[in-house]
């Protein structure tokens, strides 16, 4: 996991062209995500969540909507009936071409 973007004013960053043999997809969430907590007060993590994203893209023609709503139920299941904490804002992008 990479810090948070723009986390410091006075933050740079690099422009780097990068060629890919097959089509990736890009996740970028906010830390709504990683940082739910359940009734324990138990954080889903960075660990669970790139677990949980691994399992959904393990299927061969995955679509985006599956992987939004897929994240989505497994933090919805860890929180259980504690109350939603943050934002929790999730895009992504499937390079095609």
């Amino acid at each position: 996991m990479s810090p948070r973007l723009g986390q410091k004013s006075l933050s740079e960053f690099k422009v780097v062209k990068v060629d890919y043999k097959e089509k990736p997809t890009f996740v970028f969430y906010t830390d709504g995500i990683p940082g739910q907590t359940n009734e324990k007060s138990k954080e889903f993590g960075d660990r669970r969540f790139m677990k949980t994203i691994t399992k959904l893209v393990a299927e061969e023609n995955f679509s985006l909507e599956e992987l939004h709503s897929g994240i989505f139920r497994e933090v919805d299941e860890f929180r259980g009936t504690k109350m939603q904490q943050d934002d929790l804002t999730l895009l992504t992008i499937r390079m095609t071409g």
